[in-house]
């Protein structure tokens, strides 16, 4: 019986260890939260409840190249991707776009990057856009033609994560898009390289005005990483990841998934776990 109840308070204990260290302080939970939200690269957008990549995030300084879209799908990302390389002065550049089904959150991804050297496994590698070589880019996520969120701002890596809903990756369109570039050769140069993919005018609404070149993505026309069968497997444990955040929210009462709300249920449920366990010990102590 001792030892049973020991394996009760180490049970409650591996539940709330994210609670034990805000006990006497929701704040320090918070900062957990935060801090580790801070660490992986994002920040919260309170008015859509989403998360967005950091300016400065880590993953900057590891660039980019297929290896990383390959190993999407293992990791639990079910996603189109479409890498649109072109030239432009001599160099070469990549804006790449990624939409799906992220874990338990749907989500988009526009990132620019400029060519190396460098070639890793077979793969051509490239660095993230540097402060001074950064675009404005906007775009709105829409999930089966209605609206879920709308981004824009220079950046290098411009994203948006929303928790707690799930879609297949062509049930999802980046629509309005707009990405501004340095020159209107460039702008050009992009616009060319999205042509000779097979966008068009009409099917894809792209415009070339400018610096400035707009879009729709919906189907990709690069070749994908991972064929459809294998992906079902993950869309399908993502659905049931999804569900059960949805019901984590609904039982914890949560307005949304900011790390505020996220501190707020861990402190609370703290002093569950206590008030639960002292009842399992009186339960096997009579």
């Amino acid at each position: 019986m001792k030892r049973f109840r020991l394996m009760c308070l180490f049970a409650v204990f591996v539940l709330l260890v994210p609670g034990i260290s805000s006990a006497k302080n929701s704040e320090c939970t918070y900062k957990l939260v935060a801090g580790t939200v801070y660490a992986a690269g994002f920040e919260y957008n309170d008015d859509q409840d989403i998360y967005m990549t950091r300016h400065h995030a880590l993953q900057r300084k590891f660039g980019y190249n297929n290896i990383y879209d390959k190993c999407a799908a293992p990791l639990g990302m079910v996603i189109d991707v479409e890498p649109v390389r072109f030239e432009y002065d001599g160099r070469g550049y990549m804006v790449e776009l990624w939409k799906g089904q992220y874990f338990s959150a749907i989500g988009a991804e526009i990132g620019f990057y400029v060519g190396t050297r460098l070639n890793i496994a077979g793969e051509d590698h490239y660095r993230c856009a540097d402060t001074e070589e950064e675009l404005d880019i906007a775009f709105t996520m829409k999930n089966r033609g209605l609206p879920e969120y709308s981004v824009s701002g220079r950046h290098w890596w411009l994203t948006g994560f929303k928790p707690g809903v799930f879609a297949r990756p062509d049930q999802l369109t980046l629509e309005d898009i707009e990405i501004t570039f340095h020159s209107e050769g460039m702008a050009e140069a992009f616009s060319e390289a999205l042509y000779r993919l097979g966008y068009s005018d009409a099917g894809d609404q792209v415009w070339c005005e400018g610096k400035t070149v707009g879009f729709v993505f919906s189907t990709p026309r690069n070749p994908q990483p991972w064929d459809q069968d294998k992906l079902d497997i993950v869309l399908a444990a993502n659905e049931i990841r999804v569900a059960g955040l949805i019901n984590f929210k609904e039982a914890f009462g949560l307005e949304n998934f900011s790390p505020e709300s996220l501190a707020e249920a861990l402190s609370r449920d703290f002093w569950t776990g206590i008030l639960l366990y002292n009842q399992i010990k009186k339960i096997f102590s009579d």
